[in-house]
């Protein structure tokens, strides 16, 4: 007997981003939080999530080196909400000129 093969869909993915992080909100339906990876790089992230008969899966580019040791993230009723740090703060300093 052959293992039924699974449809591979792309996540829909909404990403916004202020002066110190980029939000992430993917949707994952039907998938359940035990079956959710999320991996972080300081330049990219890669999602899966898993059900019976559908995987979703894809990699994507941060615009700006984020800070991969203070993402938070929660997962409910099939969506991943993501905060992610930039490594460096967009925010303008005024500099002193002496």
């Amino acid at each position: 007997m052959s293992e039924k093969s699974k449809i591979i869909l792309t996540p829909r993915v909404y990403v916004d981003r202020d002066g110190e992080r980029y939000h992430l909100e993917i949707e994952l339906p039907g998938v359940k939080k035990e079956d959710v990876s999320l991996e972080i790089s300081e330049r990219t992230f890669c999602i899966e999530g898993i059900r019976d008969d559908v995987e979703y899966y894809s990699c994507y580019t941060f615009g700006n080196p984020v800070n991969s040791e203070k993402v938070e993230a929660n997962f409910s009723e099939g969506l991943l909400n993501v905060d992610v740090p930039l490594a460096h703060s967009l925010k303008r300093k005024k500099v002193e000129i002496k």
